[in-house]
């Protein structure tokens, strides 16, 4: 694993799926695994309050912008 980056999900998800280990992964990315039982959790679910998106629109953002970052703001 000497060439694969930091923040890869490209080899440790496959390897812990062939019960090499363990590996972090997003949600996205590894909920269905979790649903069908091929991976399991082994620890509480991490977060960080500090840390996040955000969306910081152009002063001259069109109405259509502005409607799109409403959407995106209240599906949270």
């Amino acid at each position: 694993m000497a060439n694969c980056p930091r923040n890869s999900s490209e080899r440790p998800i496959p390897a812990a799926l062939a019960e090499q280990g363990i590996a972090l992964g997003w949600r996205g990315l590894v909920d269905h695994h979790l649903d069908q039982g091929s991976l399991v959790t082994v620890g509480p679910e991490v977060t960080r309050n500090d840390r996040g998106y955000w969306l910081v629109p152009s002063p001259t953002a069109s109405s259509t912008t502005s409607t799109l970052l409403d959407w995106l703001t209240n599906e949270t």
